[in-house]
């Protein structure tokens, strides 16, 4: 998969920072579809204290 992304980053300058990107995290993007757990409830409950934070200042 990584050398499909290295082709077509040679056809277009304009993405050849997003296709390294993409090619560098290919393996831990797809991952997260095969991994049924997720972080978001922890990543709201962070969010909700530092707005709460942000408030009593």
């Amino acid at each position: 998969m990584s050398s499909l992304l290295k082709k077509k980053a040679s056809e277009l300058e304009e993405f050849n920072a997003t296709l390294t990107m993409l090619s560098n995290w290919v393996k831990y993007i797809l991952n997260t579809f095969d991994c049924p757990y997720s972080n978001g409830f922890t990543e709201g409950t962070n969010n909700k204290i530092k707005i709460i934070k942000r408030n009593a200042y």
